[in-house]
């Protein structure tokens, strides 16, 4: 359990991007749902399977000008992401949500980038640390 341990001190960075953002708050997310790892594991393994499909359609939303869409999946990203501990993608995603409610999507094509890059940021940080495994198919 020496990956577990590990992870259990927290992880922040940013990658290559040099954001000042934690990749993955572990020590929120363990005192926030009270040390219990299997629930951890649970939420961030449905947050794995939810977010790359969420982003797809965020991008397919902005494409196509449908500003209520946007707004509405990037809130959902913001929720989930701010559940397990992303603070960089909570971050770039209430941006995101804030640009959609002002109209003004025209604005949102780097943060779009980022939130993908910053979601690949996370899967490898939880990855790294023991948090996450993707199941063999």
């Amino acid at each position: 359990m020496e990956n577990q341990n590990q992870s259990k001190k927290g992880s922040s960075g940013g990658g290559g991007s040099g954001s000042a953002w934690s990749v993955f708050q572990i020590d929120e997310l363990m005192q926030r749902l009270q040390n219990d790892e299997e629930i951890i594991r649970i939420i961030i393994a449905q947050f794995m399977l939810d977010t790359p499909t969420q982003i797809r359609e965020l991008q397919q939303a902005v494409t196509s000008g449908q500003t209520d869409q946007v707004r509405h999946i990037s809130h959902t990203i913001k929720g989930a992401a701010a559940t397990v501990s992303a603070e960089e993608l909570r971050a770039l995603s209430s941006t995101i949500e804030q640009s959609a409610k002002s109209g003004t999507l025209e604005l949102v094509q780097g943060e779009l980038q980022e939130l993908s890059a910053a979601f690949i940021r996370y899967a490898d940080e939880v990855s790294l640390s023991g948090w996450y495994r993707e199941s063999p198919e």
